[in-house]
């Protein structure tokens, strides 16, 4: 059996939405003094030309020379051999392998099967063979078949019967791959020839929308389009069953985490930063994005701090007070008493015979803390006893913290940042407490991608630069699509920026070589979270190797650009997902505190309990429950839900926008006090 594939979109594809915008950018390289106009005049100039040479050939194809003896650009001072050259540059530049076939033919030849090329394309055959070299899809000796030097086609079939009689075979022992549906499938089969139809090139919906939905130059909109689809294609690996991950990290989070590193790293060297500081673990991969980018901004040093919430909140205690714990007791955290104990490094069994015989409100390490107990909760934690383990507890912690500053370059001056992702400040607040006690003019500028309306004052934590500030994108959208970010911050921090080492909890020094080390929680990753963590950070690290290398004026002069896009993007993924997207990730874990005291899947189907929930919470007869019982993505876990289920959902949002829900609760309330009087 002989086995052909078709080259352009189906071997290979251009970081380019579409083949022509390449001329966009071909003529904006050859002259940059070149207006929008005489752009957009010369690119109709080449492809009328095309057109042209087309009409007048007696062949069924033409080739690049044919193309240029008819195009006329001496009006703006271009040579046509010079042009000519450049658009085969171009196109070299802009063409990435197609993992799918790529893999496809390298299993093709381990079995022995012969591998030919054929493509309907006016480029020279030496050029083409070239590039399938370079992008590891042919090897020296495949036979190319090219329209525009044979002068057949595919779409007229007579191409397929040139190689069937050069190779001397029926059409039975051919069995062809390709992308266009008439040329690469109904026309061949209709020859006998069986024929395997190639989807991967098919934009995803991300993709066409960040090309369709800005107003951009073509040729940059195009090549941020481009390039998703290029690294998606690259780095997806059907032995690896990884599609559905790839297809999130090169449409949602690559361009997302891209824009904002390229944004910190653009801030810093105008303010004369020497160094940035990558908080772990959120910034574990925004500082290998930064790696990448790092030529485009060769003043600024980078370097990774391990930190946490946990590593910097308790050391920077210097009074138990309850004004000055506002991180202790957090909404949609975990109010076990165990778990708040836990902030302070402190065991149940530490206090245990202390809370025997001070009363009884706290016999039990699992007691919850509400309302009914809150005041005794912040007694306990003032009380002499208790408050001053706590301090103690501080200090020691607070003296390896230090140390741990110190030895990375903290205290060296103040031309620093930190970059984290958000989203209160109170991590930098406790940061500065910290250096400020061992020197008093220290001071801390923080990079966040982004920060609640209800963050700290820069008064109480320092300077900051934030991404997305909550109240400035609530008045760029819709009430429905305001909070999307901050809503789903749990995904971002936990799913985005996903680590592959657990949180830092602490300091340590070797006595032996005076180093301080972090220390890390006992988390173990699943086999979910380790391959999540792999693939995401390659295919994100390659997009930002990609628009790097492509065309940095992309990242320089448009990151307004790619900012918009990829928030309209990351918005439309996390309210609108697809069953696939959300199962492929669903059974990634996040957590509830900077102690990760509760987790739940990102996703899980509805059931009727979630149902039966949902209407007494809009009835007002319940409150919040507990987070390991909620949903932490609810469009993830509507995409998972059978159809019966979506719809009584559709059906609860409609009356909870209505006025039908205010009638029930009154009414029902009503009957409730009536039975009472009644009783």
């Amino acid at each position: 059996m002989l086995y052909s594939f078709d080259i352009f979109d189906t071997c290979i594809t251009r970081t380019f939405f579409r083949p022509t915008d390449l001329f966009y950018q071909l003529f904006k390289n050859l002259n940059p003094n070149f207006t929008p106009e005489d752009i957009y005049d010369l690119v109709r100039l080449r492809i009328k030309a095309e057109s042209e040479a087309r009409s007048f050939s007696d062949k069924e194809d033409i080739n690049l020379q044919e193309i240029y003896d008819r195009l006329d650009i001496t009006y703006y001072g271009l040579e046509c051999q010079t042009v000519k050259q450049a658009e085969l540059d171009l196109e070299f530049k802009s063409l990435r392998p197609i993992k799918e076939i790529q893999t496809k033919i390298e299993c093709l030849r381990q079995n022995g099967h012969k591998i030919i090329f054929i493509s309907d394309m006016y480029l020279p055959t030496e050029h083409i063979q070239k590039i399938l070299i370079y992008n590891n899809i042919a090897q020296i000796t495949d036979i190319i078949y090219i329209s525009g030097q044979i002068g057949l086609t595919k779409a007229t079939g007579n191409l397929f019967k040139y190689v069937l009689q050069t190779e001397n075979i029926s059409s039975k022992q051919l069995h062809h791959t390709g992308d266009n549906i008439y040329s690469d499938i109904i026309i061949p089969q209709k020859l006998g020839i069986k024929t395997n139809y190639v989807r991967a090139i098919l934009p995803t919906r991300y993709e066409e929308k960040a090309f369709n939905e800005t107003i951009a130059p073509i040729e940059i909109r195009s090549q941020i389009s481009g390039i998703s689809r290029a690294v998606r294609l690259q780095e997806t690996d059907p032995n690896q069953n990884n599609k559905e991950i790839v297809t999130i990290a090169a449409n949602i989070i690559a361009p997302l985490l891209t824009s904002y590193v390229t944004w910190v790293l653009q801030d810093a060297e105008k303010r004369g930063i020497e160094k940035l500081y990558f908080v772990s673990r959120d910034g574990q991969v925004l500082l290998k994005i930064a790696q990448q980018l790092s030529h485009h901004f060769p003043t600024v040093e980078l370097r990774y701090l391990y930190g946490s919430r946990q590593a910097w909140f308790l050391p920077s205690i210097t009074e138990v007070k309850q004004k000055t714990l506002d991180w202790v007791l957090i909404d949609g955290q975990s109010k076990l008493l165990i778990h708040l104990l836990k902030k302070f490094n402190i065991s149940y069994s530490e206090i245990a015979s202390y809370l025997k015989q001070n009363g009884d409100y706290f016999d039990n390490k699992t007691q919850h803390i509400d309302q009914s107990n809150l005041q005794e909760f912040w007694n306990l934690l003032e009380s002499k006893e208790i408050s001053t383990l706590i301090l103690e507890k501080a200090k020691i912690s607070r003296q390896e913290c230090i140390s741990y500053f110190e030895q990375n370059g903290l205290f060296s001056n103040n031309k620093w940042a930190i970059v984290d992702l958000g989203w209160t400040l109170k991590c930098q607040r406790s940061l500065q407490t910290l250096l400020k006690m061992k020197n008093e003019n220290q001071e801390v500028l923080g990079y966040y991608f982004a920060l609640f309306r209800e963050s700290l004052l820069s008064k109480e934590s320092g300077q900051y630069k934030s991404f997305f500030l909550q109240d400035l994108i609530s008045r760029k959208f819709k009430y429905s699509l305001e909070e999307v970010i901050f809503r789903h911050q749990n995904i971002i921090e936990q799913i985005f920026t996903i680590a592959d080492h657990p949180s830092t909890v602490g300091y340590q020094t070797d006595l032996k070589d005076n180093i301080t080390y972090p220390l890390y929680t006992n988390t173990q990753y699943t086999d979910e979270q380790i391959k999540f963590t792999k693939i995401s950070h390659s295919t994100i690290l390659k997009y930002a190797q990609e628009i790097s290398k492509i065309n940095p004026n992309i990242l320089i002069n448009h990151l307004d650009t790619i900012k918009q896009i990829s928030l309209y993007n990351t918005i439309l993924f996390l309210t609108k997902p697809s069953f696939n997207e959300v199962k492929s990730v669903a059974n990634l874990v996040t957590f509830d505190d900077q102690n990760n005291s509760q987790k739940r899947p990102l996703a899980r189907s509805l059931r009727i309990k979630d149902l039966a929930y949902f209407l007494f919470k809009l009835l007002g007869f319940i409150n919040k429950r507990n987070y390991q019982k909620g949903l932490e993505w609810l469009e993830g876990s509507i995409a998972l839900s059978n159809l019966a289920v979506r719809l009584l959902y559709s059906l609860f949002q409609y009356l909870s926008k209505s006025d039908i829900i205010a009638l029930i609760y009154l009414k029902t309330k009503k009957i409730i006090r009536l039975k009472c009087v009644i009783s």
